[in-house]
């Protein structure tokens, strides 16, 4: 189903529910079981920018409060393909992950700069201070890419 609604090809053109809404609103009751979040974030992040406007909500918060790296590394996966309409829902919960040693691996962090950059210069009011932090990360490659998304939010940074 997430495809077709990425694809937006043999669908109505209204879906009421929408089914981004149904697994966005599924993802954050509180009594989920932790597969059905993972499955619920991939399944958003493969409906990508189309599922935006349910997903991202849902995703930002369970990226800010969930101590799970695997859950938050899903949720920020499904924040990269959302796009830059995402920016100014997710960028603070994304970012908050830069500073996060106790539960964000090298791999989480890497993957929330990612997901900055793909939020583009949108996100940099949410990130900018976490990010000039993250040039001092001690993984090569969260430091790598934490200088890259400086540059491409530019003068926004």
């Amino acid at each position: 189903m997430a495809s077709y609604v990425a694809d937006d090809m043999h669908l109505p053109d209204v879906l009421e529910p929408h089914p981004a809404q149904v697994i966005s609103d599924i993802m954050v009751r509180p009594k989920t079981h932790k597969t059905a979040v993972l499955d619920g974030a991939r399944a958003l992040g493969i409906m990508g920018p189309r599922s935006m406007p349910w997903s991202a909500p849902a995703l930002s918060t369970l990226t800010g409060s969930s101590d799970d790296p695997e859950i938050r590394l899903e949720t920020v996966r499904a924040i990269t393909a959302l796009g830059p309409e995402a920016a100014e829902i997710a960028a603070a919960n994304v970012a908050s992950v830069l500073l996060d040693f106790q539960f964000a691996t090298p791999l989480l962090r890497w993957q929330a700069v990612l997901a900055l950059i793909a939020l583009g210069p949108g996100a940099a009011r949410h990130s900018a201070t976490q990010l000039v932090k993250a040039i001092t990360d001690p993984d090569t490659d969260v430091r790598n890419n934490a200088m890259k998304a400086i540059a491409v939010m530019g003068a926004a940074a």
